[in-house]
């Protein structure tokens, strides 16, 4: 396994953090519909 670091995560305007964004970015998939998210 690989630990990759990162200055900051994708989270929605509540906090939570989107870890179907995560998931996609790291398969190189489609993120797809991000209009929830904070600021990333």
């Amino acid at each position: 396994k690989e630990i990759e670091f990162t200055d900051s995560l994708p989270k929605t305007r509540s906090g939570k953090i989107m870890r179907r964004v995560l998931k996609a970015k790291e398969l190189g998939l489609p993120v797809g519909d991000v209009s929830t998210l904070e600021e990333y």
